[in-house]
């Protein structure tokens, strides 16, 4: 399962998380939904929406709807214009990524047309597989520089005999 999450902050002058979402993918808004408000819930933001359409600017035109090729959604964590919301979000930036992550997760558990878990697994194992690879080359270096090291000691000392 692929998602598209674009973050940033946004102009304003009241404390708020949006979740903005084109209209090319119907999932898009669940998945801005499970993210904006656990963002919401970690800057304690005052106001948290959830649209494509905002007064007369249709975000279903912005770049990160219309070159999408899987569900999208723009998270606007907070006003950069309020010192609030500012230092809320530098306060608790570990927080702000979490919900992101679990925002995601939580959209993933409730698509039941990708089995999500198996293809974290599939990711798991390889990732354990390429750590072992990278061990045993790195363990195969180490013995090839020995072993040249031992060469080198060895026509070093025939030489000195000579």
């Amino acid at each position: 399962m692929k998602v598209c999450v674009s973050i940033h902050t946004d102009s304003g002058d009241f404390s708020h998380t949006f979740g903005i979402v084109g209209r090319q993918f119907p999932d898009s808004e669940r998945l801005a939904t499970a993210i904006a408000k656990r963002v919401q819930s970690a800057l304690g933001t005052a106001d948290l929406r959830v649209f494509s359409k905002l007064g007369t600017t249709d975000y279903s035109t912005y770049i990160f709807a219309t070159h999408a090729k899987v569900p999208a959604a723009l998270i606007e964590l907070c006003s950069h214009e309020l010192p609030r919301d500012l230092d809320a979000l530098w306060a608790n930036g570990q927080q702000v990524a979490q919900a992101l992550v679990d925002g995601v997760i939580e959209y993933a558990g409730r698509c039941n047309d990708v089995d999500w878990r198996a293809e974290a697994e599939a990711y798991r194992v390889k990732y354990e597989q390429a750590t072992a690879e990278v061990a045993t080359a790195k363990t195969r270096i180490q013995w090839l520089e020995s072993y040249l090291k031992n060469i080198g000691a060895l026509a070093g000392q025939a030489l000195q005999k000579g």
